[in-house]
C-alpha cells in the first residue's frame, strides 16, 4: 500500500503511515509504503520525509507543523510492546502506545529496525519485526 498525502493534523490509520489530513497545501512532508506485519514474519517499510529543520506551512488554525511521520497499528489485537533493535542514525524514533514516530534530522539514507509483539486471537503472544529504509529529503516533493 503505497500512501502520498500532505502532513497536516494526525489522522490515526490502521496499518498505514498517519498522516495528515488534506489542506490548502500541494506540498507533501510525509510519504511510505508499510506491509502488512505477520507473526514470525520480517517486513520491509519505506518511507520519505522531509528533513525537520524545513518549515512547513500551516492550514488556518492548525498550531502543530507536524515534524514526525508515523505508523498506528490501533487493531492489531492486545498489542503490547515495541523494541527498538536499531535506532536510526540520522533522526529520532519515538514510540507511543500503538504508534512508532520518525523525525528526520539529516538529510540522507536512515534505516531503524522494530520488533512488535502483541497478542493473537486466542491471546497467543505473536512477534514480528519491521525494517524501515528511510530517505530524508531537503525539500517538500
Amino acid at each position: 500500500m503505497t500512501i502520498r498525502c500532505q502532513f497536516r493534523t494526525m489522522l490515526m490509520a490502521v496499518g498505514t503511515l498517519l498522516l495528515p489530513l488534506a489542506g490548502a497545501s500541494a506540498e507533501t512532508y510525509c510519504s511510505g509504503t508499510v506491509p502488512y506485519l505477520c507473526a514470525g514474519c520480517t517486513a520491509n517499510a519505506t518511507i520519505k520525509v522531509v528533513v525537520a529543520s524545513v518549515p512547513r506551512k500551516l492550514v488556518v488554525g492548525e498550531t502543530n507543523k507536524g515534524v514526525w511521520c508515523g505508523q498506528h497499528w490501533g487493531t492489531m489485537g492486545g498489542h503490547s510492546s515495541f523494541r527498538i533493535v536499531k535506532a536510526p542514525r540520522l533522526g529520532n524514533v519515538s514510540a507511543h502506545g500503538d504508534a512508532i514516530f520518525y523525525k528526520g534530522n539529516r538529510v540522507g539514507h536512515d534505516q531503524m529496525q522494530i520488533d512488535m509483539s502483541w497478542l493473537g486471537p486466542s491471546n497467543q503472544p505473536l512477534k514480528g519485526t519491521f525494517v524501515f529504509d528511510i530517505d530524508v529529503v531537503a525539500q517538500p516533493f
